[in-house]
């Protein structure tokens, strides 16, 4: 680490619908390689960036966090400014902030929230929130869902919902919360954890549906989790319905009803503000 650097946090928002999820590929076109690029464009400079949650394929940020360390010419303001005006459209920087050389993103994370939403009929013909929801027909008696969730929620080995070419080497994790919110159109699963293995949030919404579809109990899904066998869970809910929402450095309030509640997220148009009654 370099003594005449700035250590800076990037908060970024994207669209991830065109890109292969956030972490570098060979093929580029991944939302860090997207940063990276015009990082060196701007700074005529090889940044190397950090980023707090590895966002799959297809998957969407309202807040993602990024540390970059460069040589002090160019201030947060006019970095952002810049960035914003190379980068996609579809990929926005939202805040640049300075911080401590030893924060890291991943490591100082206290906990993440993520929002997976179902539209509750086969098609969405809203073309502005069709991109963020998974369309699926009607879940119609979604009162199981209280007591299958219940099931998750603590400290767990994961296993048999982590994808099967994850190169995580421990699965237990902290979900320290699950709510489902709903009404006519749609269905909000908000996860709350200290963080999460490739495709969890996605593996679990798909079994939950499999649960309601075959009136699976409780019994039957802990059967699934004890197992850590992937082949045991259900399918894996399409990408798009899944969205980063947040992720804490600091103490928060885990309250996680409270927490949906107040949170602001009106500048995405509603898409992903709180709406409906919690189950």
């Amino acid at each position: 680490m370099r003594h005449d650097t700035e250590h800076y946090l990037i908060k970024l928002c994207y669209v991830g619908t065109r890109y292969h999820g956030w972490q570098v590929q060979p093929d580029g076109n991944t939302i860090q390689n997207k940063l990276n690029q015009s990082l060196e464009l701007i700074l005529q400079a090889n940044i190397k960036s950090v980023g707090g949650s590895r966002t799959d394929s297809g998957v969407h940020a309202l807040s993602q966090f990024v540390k970059i360390e460069l040589e002090p010419k160019i201030s947060p303001e006019q970095l952002q400014k810049a960035l914003n005006g190379v980068l996609p459209l579809d990929i926005r920087v939202l805040n640049i902030e300075k911080c401590e050389p030893d924060f890291h993103p991943i490591r100082h994370a206290k906990a993440k929230l993520y929002k997976y939403t179902i539209w509750r009929q086969k098609r969405c013909l809203n073309p502005f929130i069709t991109p963020y929801v998974w369309p699926m027909g009607n879940l119609k008696d979604l009162t199981p869902l209280k007591d299958l969730i219940a099931v998750l929620i603590g400290k767990h080995n994961f296993k048999s919902f982590c994808a099967s070419d994850s190169s995580a080497e421990t699965f237990e994790r902290n979900l320290m919360d699950i709510k489902v919110a709903a009404n006519e159109n749609r269905i909000d699963f908000w996860f709350l954890g200290e963080g999460f293995l490739k495709q969890m949030i996605r593996n679990i919404v798909g079994t939950l549906v499999e649960c309601l579809q075959k009136k699976q109990t409780p019994d039957d899904l802990r059967g699934i989790l004890e197992s850590c066998d992937r082949r045991c869970a259900g399918m894996t809910a399409p990408a798009s319905g899944l969205t980063l929402i947040d992720v804490f450095f600091e103490d928060f309030n885990n309250n996680l009803v409270e927490l949906v509640q107040r949170k602001d997220m009106s500048f995405w148009g509603g898409v992903h503000n709180f709406t409906g009654d919690f189950i």
